[in-house]
């Protein structure tokens, strides 16, 4: 790895030469630290409202990818667009491309819209599957 690829691993929480994996799963936990264009840790956040395994679930039900679905969940933490570029290291302008497809895939106009198109379907998912339990 040379010393520019070095940098952006260690931006991105990685070390010199350890192993990329990438991961279908998707994490309740904030992908970075918080810093002060975030809410504080200890404050709940609406993406926390359902769990990874929840999160997941849906990803799969609304036929949505894994950054796409961390777009939705940065949309249930109130996040502006750059607020979100921030958390997932990426530009606003892919932060907008992914949200316009998202709201396209979900058939939505706006953040309110796609938050409960999400929530819709968890409850419907929720409702024919009885012996599951709901997120805390």
């Amino acid at each position: 790895m040379g010393l520019e690829s070095d940098t952006i691993q260690r931006h991105m929480g990685r070390f010199p030469g350890e192993d990329l994996k990438m991961s279908t799963e998707v994490s309740a936990a904030p992908l970075r630290e918080q810093d002060p264009a975030h809410p504080p840790s200890g404050q709940r956040q609406g993406h926390s409202l359902l769990s990874a395994p929840e999160w997941n679930k849906l990803r799969v039900d609304l036929h949505l990818s894994r950054r796409e679905i961390e777009m939705a969940q940065g949309v249930f933490d109130d996040w502006k667009d750059e607020q979100i570029a921030h958390q997932l290291a990426i530009s606003h302008h892919t932060v907008n491309t992914y949200l316009h497809r998202l709201y396209k895939k979900l058939a939505v106009n706006s953040r309110p819209q796609l938050i409960v198109k999400v929530m819709g379907e968890y409850l419907e998912r929720v409702s024919r599957e009885p012996g599951e339990p709901a997120a805390e």
